[in-house]
């Protein structure tokens, strides 16, 4: 007998079908979903590069992946040094990747000088290239109670601290008969070229900067020696290097710096000094640990004080209205928990590097490093050429 198929069954028939189709659907959906998902690579050891051409390729936003930079006595600048996400995470919508490169040596280490006595021009310029010496200059003498090829003296003392970046001169015997140089066509060669020159050749060279309207930056505008002439090692030559049109001066309070190099900057002597808290102990960032704080003049003070400075009005007499920029939002002191001091103002730096404003670092003795007030504050909008003080809280 056959069984009559009511309308309801056929409903409930149709609805079960399309729960079918909409549950398979939805597990494809799922699972293409999944199979899209970005994974965070391990870029532990890699270049800046790398992690760009990922984030490129996932098609992730420039605010969702953020870089610090912090010095390392290894790592070559740019190379990853740290990454908050674990390698073989997944990248989500609520993911932000933070990673730390290396900004290369930090200039403000400290060596003691050894003694080179007795030791070879070779073992004296291994011993400033393998510490990452960056402003050492070789002078050369004949001595005749100096092994020709050997160290004679140097204008620091040995024992003493130096920085990688301090200017040190080094004398090293040349011998008193060597073969004659020919000098080449120095007004043509960079600075770089003919210390790289005069440095093979045993020569000395004094480099003499000053204004020129005629010889662009950095070009070379006259050498104490003509080409083709013969030198002999030790000799000495002098060259004056442009330094711009003599009305160029240099804005030194509206510099921009690259990557996350700090602005140091000592004001005039009819400036004031100001700074510091009641119990004395805050120090300016101007690298060292003095104990003085040292802020620079505000050109174009927002708050009206500099009334007598022609610059901020037209020649007609109106207002000229300074342009203004926003100090960054995503500045936080969890961020800077564990790092040393000078991570602290490389992770400043980052924010900073692309705004027009001048960061001054108030700098206090504490029994941790950490990120302190930032005057204005986050978000704050502030004329170009304004001063942003950072409070840095640091173990001496």
């Amino acid at each position: 007998m056959k069984k009559k198929i009511t309308l309801q069954g056929i409903l409930i028939i149709v609805a079960a079908a399309l729960l079918g189709i909409t549950g398979t659907t939805v597990g494809v959906m799922a699972l293409m979903g999944q199979s899209s998902a970005v994974t965070v690579d391990n870029f532990v050891g890699k270049t800046k590069k790398v992690v760009e051409t990922w984030r490129k390729d996932n098609s992730i936003e420039t605010d969702r992946v953020t870089y610090v930079y912090a010095y390392d006595e290894e790592k070559e600048k740019d190379v990853v040094l740290r990454q908050n996400l674990k390698a073989g995470t997944s990248f989500t919508s609520d993911s932000n990747l933070k990673i730390t490169l290396s900004n290369g040596v930090d200039p403000d280490k400290e060596f003691e000088l050894p003694d080179f006595k007795d030791k070879t021009e070779k073992e004296v310029k291994a011993w400033f290239t393998d510490n990452k010496f960056t402003a050492v200059t070789y002078a050369y003498e004949t001595d005749d109670s100096i092994t020709p090829g050997h160290f004679i003296s140097m204008d620091k003392e040995a024992g003493s601290k130096v920085k990688r970046t301090d200017a040190i001169k080094v004398t090293i015997c040349t011998p008193l008969e060597g073969e004659e140089v020919l000098v080449p066509s120095l007004a043509t060669m960079s600075k770089d070229e003919i210390a790289s020159w005069a440095d093979q050749n045993r020569i000395n060279v004094s480099f003499i900067e000053r204004a020129s309207d005629t010889v662009a930056q950095g070009g070379i505008i006259s050498v104490s020696v003509t080409e083709g002439q013969r030198l002999k090692p030790g000799d000495s030559v002098s060259v004056e290097i442009s330094s711009g049109p003599a009305d160029q001066g240099e804005d030194r309070y509206n510099a921009q710096q690259k990557d996350n190099t700090e602005v140091n900057v000592t004001p005039p002597a009819n400036q004031s000094v100001s700074g510091g808290n009641p119990t004395g102990n805050t120090t300016a960032s101007d690298n060292t640990n003095t104990g003085q704080t040292t802020t620079p003049p505000v050109e174009n003070d927002p708050s009206g004080g500099n009334d007598n400075n022609d610059s901020d009005h037209t020649s007609n007499g109106s207002e000229v209205v300074a342009e203004k920029v926003q100090i960054p939002t995503g500045i936080s002191a969890d961020d800077c928990e564990g790092l040393s001091r000078a991570e602290i103002k490389d992770y400043i730096s980052y924010f900073f590097s692309n705004i027009d404003v001048l960061v001054s670092y108030e700098e206090i003795e504490s029994d941790k490093n950490a990120l302190g007030e930032v005057k204005p504050g986050p978000g704050s909008m502030v004329d170009k050429g304004s001063v942003v003080t950072v409070r840095i809280y640091y173990i001496k």
